[in-house]
């Protein structure tokens, strides 16, 4: 709940970043397979397709005929050359600014950075269960307690296989993406100060106060949540009509619940939080619309504030302030790199380079829809009379706004078998599709 896109956010998309705001940051699409030009013949041309044996720089061979390198080369380079080149060139953009800055990045520090990594991809799984763990005890039921520690054990790894399959990334990829990834905190740790005591108080609060559990539906159609509200009011069960009518694929499958918040919780709009603060248990928003789209919400339970001391949690308190606010400043060097790559970047293969001077035409037009998009919502805005400041009228939550992935969600996976919940939406480095 607490990781926003700035927390969370790994790969400096090369296109920069999508409409600001909770949306998620998703990369331009990818352009269709460029012409090849007359600069390189294409090599699919050449018949027949496994040539015979006897040709240098041999990759495969079948009985007497052979598959030479530029072959097999030509047609993977076109399809999939432009995301694992760019990758590339911002791992070494890093490794260079590294460098100026005087740092430099271990095999200790790449592993670090990956177990930070699946911590805070999986976290919300990690924490739904430590939920149902703690409610166990706060009952008394230790046995239950230990039985779903037992039976809910998360592999992160075989989590991140699994996400990774289902986006099309690679390993390669990914590991490109970690390793770049490493050398920003390397520099935003450089970057960061001594964390405020106010900060670490606030967030104190926001760990320790009072709690809501809620559950929400979102669509970009007012008149599909008027129809969902309506099958929720002749009785059927909310989680039920999230899954089947929700179009946030990151909370739908759980039935549109969200993490425990408290008022003070960051990464969460002031006006999402009072709205739900201000439900009864067991009651469902009217719909409210915001940035484009529309949501019902409703009131799960409320947790009274927990009796903690700060001092007995300020150390690591202190410590989580000053991750989030290394992850802000990742961010920004993110949003830097990947000007830099734009600007300087010049490829000289034919193929590739028409590849991505089309991404760099979808990503400008992106913008300029972008800028349309948010004069046509000012306008929207200034011409409405002036709100009831006590109509719930909150902005969007989800996704990107309570919780990010590992890297832009330009796709989000679907929930894997119960019992457990839907991972955070998998990795994907630059300019995959």
């Amino acid at each position: 709940m607490a990781r926003t896109i700035g927390v969370i956010a790994v790969c400096s998309a090369i296109l920069g970043s999508g409409v600001a705001g909770c949306q998620p940051t998703t990369p331009p699409p990818a352009p269709p397979p460029a012409t090849r030009g007359p600069a390189r013949p294409d090599a699919r041309a050449a018949s027949p397709l496994m040539l015979a044996a006897g040709q240098d720089d041999v990759v495969a061979r079948v009985k007497e005929l052979s598959i030479p390198r530029e072959q097999f080369l030509a047609p993977l380079i076109e399809a999939h050359g432009l995301n694992i080149l760019l990758n590339v060139v911002q791992l070494e953009i890093c490794k260079q600014n590294a460098r100026a800055r005087g740092l430099t990045v271990t095999d200790d520090d790449v592993r670090q950075e990956r177990e930070r990594t699946l911590t805070q991809a999986f976290g919300d799984i990690d924490a739904k269960i430590q939920q149902q763990i703690d409610d166990a005890l706060a009952r008394g039921d230790k046995a239950g307690a230990e039985k779903i520690r037992n039976e809910s054990k998360i592999d992160h790894e075989q989590l991140l296989e699994q996400l990774l399959q289902q986006q099309r990334v690679t390993r390669p990829e990914f590991d490109l993406v970690l390793r770049s990834r490493t050398y920003l905190r390397k520099m935003a740790e450089q970057e960061v100060k001594e964390i405020p005591e106010e900060t670490v108080r606030k967030m104190f609060d926001a760990e320790y106060g009072a709690t809501v559990r809620v559950r929400h539906i979102q669509s970009n159609n007012a008149a599909e949540l008027e129809a969902a509200k309506r099958r929720i009011d002749a009785g059927e069960p909310f989680e039920k009509v999230a899954k089947e009518v929700s179009r946030n694929a990151r909370t739908a499958p759980l039935g549109g619940e969200l993490p425990r918040f408290s008022l003070a919780r960051t990464g969460i709009p002031d006006t999402f939080k009072q709205v739900a603060f201000m439900l009864k248990e067991g009651e469902v928003s009217n719909i409210v619309q915001s940035d484009g789209a529309y949501h019902l919400i409703k009131l799960e339970q409320k947790f009274p504030p927990r009796a903690v001391k700060f001092e007995t949690v300020r150390d690591g308190l202190k410590e989580k302030a000053r991750e989030q606010v290394i992850q802000g400043a990742i961010g920004v060097l993110q949003e830097q790199l990947a000007k830099q790559t734009r600007e300087n970047l010049k490829i000289e293969d034919p193929v590739l380079r028409d590849q991505f001077n089309k991404r760099l035409e979808d990503y400008g037009r992106q913008l300029k829809d972008q800028e349309k998009i948010r004069q046509e919502q000012e306008r929207e805005r200034r011409s409405q009379p002036p709100k009831d400041p006590a109509a719930p009228q909150p902005p969007l939550p989800v996704p990107g706004g309570l919780g990010n992935t590992v890297l832009p969600p330009a796709a989000q996976p679907p929930a894997p078998a119960q019992p457990q919940p839907a991972p955070a939406a998998a990795p994907r480095p630059a300019g995959a599709q």
